[in-house]
Formats: C-alpha cells, sequence, structure tokens
C-alpha cells in the first residue's frame, strides 16, 4: 500500500461536493447538485447527478456547466433545473434516464428558487424584472430623452448610468438594483420556450414563496414596508395575479411549505426580538384554526444554518420539508458546531433529532416515504450525499465523489476544547499536525469566523488542513454571538463588538497556550468579515500576534453605517444606534480609531465588488498602517463580491491562497 502524502494547495480545486438533494415522488431516484472547480476554463462548475436508490448506483446527469435546483414533477417522470448556458439563465427540463435537455423558458436575470405546480403544467421561479419607479419617472426620462421610464430601467443594467430611489439600492453578489426587483412568475409548459409570465409586480421583493397544493393559488412572503427591511407579509396568490394579506408577521421568513394536504403552512423564519442576532425557528399556520405556533421554541437553536467548509456544494435558503404523509417537517439546524436533521411532529409538536453518531454537519434534507436524504460533510470529507430512515439512526453514505483523491492523503486531527468565562461555556477546535509531537512547539493561526452571528463547526475547511500540513496548529472558537448555543449566547455581543467577544478569543487563546506546544512568538491571527473586524480589532489591543491578515473586514462602524449594502438595518440592530444618534459609541468600537496602537504586520484584503463590508474599510486601515511605517500590505482583488473567497473563479481562490501562504510564510 503507498503511503499518504500531505494534502497541499493544489488539492482544493480537485474536491467536488454534494448539495441539494431532491428525491423523485415515488422515491426511486434522487437528484443532486455536485460542484466542483474546472481548472482549464477557470470556472466553478455545477452538474446534476441522479442516484438509483433501487441498484444503489450514481451517475452524472447532465452536461453542465452551471446547472442548478433541479425540481421533480408530480408524476417523477421529468426533471426541471435552472442553467447558465449560451450566456443567460434560464429554465431546462430532462428525463431522469438521460437525454438532451429541453430549453423551456427565455432569459431569466438571477433567477432562484424553481418550483413545479402541484397539476405539472407550469414551473414558479423568482426572477428580476424592471420596475419603474413613479417616484423618480421624470428623472429616468431625462436621463433617456425621447424615451420612458420603463425603457431607462430596462437598458440601465448596460449602462454606467445609475438610477436608485430605494434601500438598499445595492447588494453583494447581485450588485445595483437600477430599479430591479426580485417577483414572482410562471412559466407554462404548453408549446415551445415560452416567456415567463410576472406574478407579482410593484416596488418590493419577493423573499419566498410556495405553491399550494390546490395549484392554483400561491403563497409568497415580501416586506410589508419598505422602510422596515425585516418585518415581512404573508400574502396568497392566484394565478391571476390577484393577492389577498395572509399573515402579518414580525420577522423574516426564508423558506415556506404547504402540508399535502393544504391545512398547514411551515416556515423557517424570525420574529426579530434581537435583529440580526434573532434565532430561526420553525413555525406553523393551521389553516383551520388560524393559529400560529413556534415550534422549536423549546429548542433554542438556531433553525436552516448550519455550519459549511470552504468546498461548498449548492445550497438554497432553508425551507421546511413536509414528509409525504404530512405527519412530519424536517429541517436542518445548528446544536454546538454540529449540522443536524430535526425532524417535528405535527400531531403532538415534538420535535427529535435524526441522526446518530453523526460528527459534522447536515443540510438541505429531502423527505421520501421511507428514507430522507441529506447533504453531509465533516472535517475530513467534503459534503456527499446520505441516508437515514425517517425515524433516525446512523445515516449512511451514498456517494463517492472524493473517495480516492481522499485516499491519497494525510490528515491532521482536530480536538473539541471549552471553557467557562463571564457566565457562558465557549467551545472552539485546535487542530494539529499528522506528525504532531507533543515535545515540539508549533506556530499557530487563530480563525476568526464571520457574523458576529455565524458560527464554526464540524465542516470541511481544506485551508485549515493545508496550514496544518505545513506544521501549524490552527485554532478557531465559537465567541459569544455565535450561533449554535442559543439565543442567550447569539444575542450577547449585541452593543459590545470588542467587548467580551474579544475576551473570549484571548482567554481561549490562553487555555489553548497553557496546554503547551504552541510557539507563542510565532502566532497568527486571521478572519473574514466581522472576522476581519475582529483581526482588526485585536492588533489595536495587543501586540501579542507575530502578524495578521484582515480580509473583507470592518474598520470604522461611522463609515460603514452608509457604506455597506445592509449597513443601516445591521449597524442599527447591532449597536442601536446611527451616526448621527450616537457617533461616540460607534467611534468607540471602531479599530480604526485605536490605528496608532497596531505593532503587528498586517495584510489588508478586499474584494472590489464587495458592498457587504467595502473595501474603503480595509484601506482605512492599511493607510493608517502605512503612514505609521507598520509593515503592511493592501490586495483588492477584482470583481470580487464579499464571499469570494469560496465563490470566486479558481484563479482568483487561489491567488489569495497563495497570498496569504507567503504573508504566513514571512512572519511565522
Amino acid at each position: 500500500m503507498a503511503s499518504k502524502r500531505p494534502i497541499d494547495m493544489a488539492d482544493w480545486l480537485r474536491f467536488s461536493a454534494a448539495g441539494l438533494p431532491r428525491v423523485s415522488p415515488n422515491g426511486r431516484w434522487v437528484v443532486y447538485v455536485v460542484t466542483s472547480s474546472n481548472t482549464e476554463e477557470n470556472r466553478n462548475e455545477s452538474h446534476l447527478w441522479l442516484y438509483d436508490t433501487e441498484t444503489q448506483e450514481t451517475r452524472r446527469l447532465t452536461a453542465g456547466p452551471k446547472d442548478r435546483e433541479p425540481v421533480w414533477d408530480p408524476t417523477g417522470s421529468h426533471i426541471a433545473f435552472l442553467a447558465h448556458r449560451d450566456g443567460e439563465d434560464a429554465c431546462y427540463i430532462i428525463q431522469p434516464d438521460g437525454g438532451e435537455a429541453k430549453k423551456v423558458s427565455s432569459k431569466l436575470d438571477a433567477a432562484s428558487n424553481l418550483t413545479w405546480s402541484p397539476d405539472g403544467k407550469s414551473l414558479a421561479v423568482l426572477a428580476f424584472r424592471p420596475q419603474p419607479e413613479s417616484a423618480v419617472a421624470d428623472l429616468a426620462d431625462a436621463l433617456n430623452p425621447g424615451g420612458d421610464g420603463t425603457a431607462f430601467f430596462q437598458d440601465q443594467q448596460e449602462s454606467a448610468l445609475r438610477l436608485t430611489h430605494r434601500y438598499p439600492f445595492r447588494f453583494d453578489a447581485v450588485g445595483y438594483y437600477d430599479g430591479r426587483r426580485k417577483h414572482l412568475h410562471r412559466i407554462p409548459l404548453e408549446g415551445e420556450v415560452r416567456n415567463a409570465e410576472a406574478l407579482t409586480e410593484g416596488e418590493y421583493d419577493v423573499a419566498a414563496y410556495a405553491w399550494h397544493p390546490s395549484g392554483a393559488a400561491l403563497t409568497f412572503a415580501a416586506l410589508r414596508d419598505s422602510h422596515d427591511t425585516h418585518a415581512q407579509m404573508l400574502y396568497h396568490l392566484n394565478l391571476h395575479g390577484e393577492r389577498q394579506p395572509l399573515l402579518n408577521l414580525k420577522g423574516e421568513v426564508s423558506g415556506l411549505a404547504w402540508s399535502p394536504d393544504g391545512r398547514y403552512l411551515a416556515w423557517v423564519g424570525d420574529d426579530n426580538s434581537y435583529g440580526w442576532g434573532t434565532e430561526n425557528h420553525l413555525w406553523l399556520y393551521d389553516g383551520q384554526s388560524k393559529e400560529v405556533r413556534n415550534l422549536t421554541q423549546t429548542l433554542d437553536r438556531q433553525i436552516g444554518e448550519v455550519p459549511h467548509g470552504d468546498v461548498r456544494g449548492a445550497e438554497l435558503l432553508a425551507a421546511p420539508v413536509w414528509s409525504p404523509d404530512g405527519q412530519n417537517v424536517y429541517v436542518e439546524y445548528h446544536d454546538s458546531g454540529i449540522g443536524q436533521i430535526l425532524s417535528v411532529s405535527i400531531p403532538t409538536g415534538e420535535w427529535k433529532p435524526l441522526l446518530e453518531d453523526f460528527q459534522g454537519s447536515a443540510h438541505s434534507p429531502a423527505a421520501a416515504a421511507d428514507a430522507i436524504y441529506f447533504a453531509g460533510e465533516n472535517f475530513y470529507h467534503p459534503a456527499e450525499l446520505f441516508r437515514v430512515d425517517p425515524t433516525g439512526g446512523v445515516p449512511v453514505r451514498k456517494s463517492h465523489l472524493n473517495d480516492n483523491l481522499l485516499s491519497e492523503l494525510e490528515m491532521g486531527t482536530f480536538e473539541r476544547l471549552s471553557i467557562e468565562r463571564a457566565g457562558f461555556v465557549i467551545e472552539g477546535w485546535l487542530g494539529r499536525p499528522a506528525e504532531f509531537n507533543p515535545d515540539k512547539t508549533y506556530p499557530l493561526i487563530l480563525y476568526i469566523h464571520g457574523g458576529p452571528h455565524g458560527g464554526f463547526g464540524q465542516s470541511f475547511r481544506h485551508e485549515y488542513l493545508m496550514e496544518m500540513a505545513r506544521g501549524r496548529l490552527i485554532l478557531f472558537v465559537n465567541p459569544r454571538g455565535s450561533q449554535g448555543y442559543g439565543q442567550a449566547f447569539a444575542a450577547a455581543c449585541i452593543d459590545d463588538w470588542g467587548g467580551e467577544d474579544y475576551q473570549d478569543l484571548m482567554a481561549f487563546l490562553d487555555h489553548v497556550i497553557q496546554q503547551g506546544s504552541v510557539d507563542v512568538k510565532r502566532m497568527g491571527v486571521t478572519g473574514i468579515s466581522y472576522g476581519g473586524y475582529m483581526t482588526n480589532w485585536v492588533i489595536t489591543h495587543t501586540g501579542r500576534f507575530a502578524a495578521a491578515i484582515s480580509e473583507m473586514s470592518v474598520s470604522n462602524h461611522l463609515s460603514m453605517y452608509t457604506h455597506s449594502d445592509i449597513g443601516v438595518d445591521f449597524m442599527q440592530s447591532e449597536f442601536h444606534s446611527s451616526p448621527w444618534q450616537a457617533w461616540e459609541r460607534l467611534w468607540e468600537r471602531s479599530p480604526i480609531r485605536y490605528a496608532d496602537s497596531v505593532t503587528t504586520p498586517s495584510l489588508f484584503v478586499a474584494g472590489a465588488e464587495d458592498h457587504r463590508c467595502p473595501p474603503e474599510q480595509s484601506e482605512q486601515m492599511y493607510v493608517a498602517l502605512l503612514r505609521r511605517d507598520i509593515p503592511t500590505g493592501y490586495v483588492r482583488f477584482p470583481d470580487a463580491p464579499h464571499g469570494f473567497s469560496v465563490t470566486a473563479p479558481p484563479e482568483i481562490r487561489m491567488a489569495r491562497r497563495r497570498l496569504m501562504a507567503a504573508w504566513w510564510k514571512r512572519y511565522l
């Protein structure tokens, strides 16, 4: 047997990941999406794969290169999916036995959330459409002499001109809205390629929707007030575009699903009680009694969001999944670093985790009468297709996308650790090299997650494994503010960024150092988004690190409020204030205020198209350190949105990795 080799940087682009499994109505087939990297074409690809539950065989179904969101028709004889081909998004249909996919829609703008009608005669999809806004019609006419407002908003996408009258006026990975609104469309399936018919219109965006089992109507969620970016309304909509209010909600909805008999409507969402730090729950509306219940109130865990690694499978905003008999609802949830699948009984209201002996992260459940399928990953394996019984048990892996590559590789190990501090138990993980020797000392890199209401967990991160293979310790911690530990924990950093959350990280680091094996003169710190903020805060409040890499960060809350695509709502939620209400408080918790204290060599990384944490946030820190002659660097990646570290084309992702490796090598 050949000896194994250390994992290296190039291996990142050799991995594939499974995601979004969907089960055929008869339970025979499971279609799922496999994402991979095409280094020759410098692009990320996604294809549909099919698992045969009778033969246990898997095979690739579509040619790609960017096929996504498969859905079965009610008979199980056809699969509809979205694809980017010939330079445009459109909808296609293919049979499970293969053959050529048939295009059934004309061009769609940023299409998502494809579903098949219960009668099988049409499809529904969310897509952008131009929405001439009456409030700026005269300005649109002025910018487009001889035309009209509608023409201006249609043409604006190809123009450098920008005219807006809404908030937010741009969004990360979407760009400037330019009068576009996300609306619900219907694609009739009679005849040849058809234009998608708009079922909704107006100056609002549809956030989520679901077909009613009758097929005669849909239910959708949209903001009830354009000035409140959280509170949404549920509407009932017939196929003629006539809508009626159904429910007035306090918070946001991420996914809707009617029960098979049409009595119950389930959704994943929050009640906005803690702003952006509010846990999602599973909610149920009873169409007979008109009552609304929180089915997971006693669980006190984040529903619908679980940890993901850096080899990403396809995913959508979480929606509840009904069992075929309508007796149970399945959702994913985050519990202390584990991504679990939850089963909730509708008759009794009781809930239970399904997965036994599962140390990893499970997401995107799909239900058949005799099985639940999901995508699952762990520290040592990217996401694959798994099966578990509907009553629970030990899940069984059904796909083998990465077995050959993983059989070659030598991995390090991860240990779960915890400390008690200031009223909470703080958890984290320490990664050690495969050839770890407790009598030696090693450089250490502290990784800090984004959010702040995100959370690390037991997911596959090639970056960590690669650094461990280079002889470094990797430490990643869930300080207060992280999801997965209950509502009180998730909300504990609100109005206290850089306070107890910072102390949690430093105390955890001290705990690891006390165990030995850490070379305290060769420690690095890094993070993205809020992790970048905290990296900035760390270097302005301690000189204990030999190097830092701050990525897509926040440095100045005063400018973040107006520059970020979510700045107004997010900052109001996290600090309960604005620059003109309490600038002193926002300035006090801005790392740039303390830039004259930095002694740590620090690299700042930004994406040119990052609207979440705009480049100017990184540039402020870079200029401040540059003027003080602190060793520093600044790299701005072109055409890169906020999440480009895992979503950008392979060349950009690898360039970022090489950059980080060079910085760590120089200082660690």
